[in-house]
């Protein structure tokens, strides 16, 4: 069996005790780079997560809400169904709430309050005030693949 090459590192860390309000914190890969992850998987032969590959930046939840502009276009466009599920469940919570006012995303001074607003403003350019037309166009038409790490081959 190969151990990762940080178990020696972890050996050391139990052996030595170092606690801090009782707990034992071990974090062996806080200072990697998304470049260092990657490669570890590379090296390993590992496939990273197919969602890597589709643009997205984050893959723990569909949408993150800390996804960027860029990373919503990808969602809406070749995952509309997550979309349209996120906008159902705003509606149903807006029908539950005090205010009727629900969103998935924080809202903020002129900014759009509902998933599909969003949407809308990650197909746009200059701080949300006119549609890039480029975007336009690569809304329909999808690539294999447009990784923000560089995983296309």
């Amino acid at each position: 069996m190969v151990m990762p090459e940080f178990f020696s590192e972890y050996a050391s860390f139990c052996l030595n005790g170092k606690k801090e309000d009782g707990f034992s914190i071990y974090r062996p890969l806080i200072h990697w780079t998304a470049d260092d992850v990657f490669a570890m998987h590379r090296k390993h032969g590992i496939d990273p997560n197919p969602l890597y590959k589709l643009g997205m930046g984050r893959v723990g939840c569909m949408p993150c809400i800390n996804c960027n502009k860029a990373e919503l276009f990808e969602i809406a466009r070749r995952f509309p169904k997550e979309i349209a599920r996120v906008a159902e469940w705003e509606r149903i919570v807006k029908m539950a709430s005090k205010r009727q006012a629900a969103t998935f995303f924080p809202t903020a001074r002129n900014m759009p309050a509902g998933i599909d607003g969003w949407v809308e403003w990650s197909k746009t350019v200059r701080g949300g005030q006119q549609y890039d037309l480029l975007k336009a166009f690569e809304f329909d038409n999808v690539p294999a693949c447009s990784s923000a790490y560089g995983l296309c081959e």
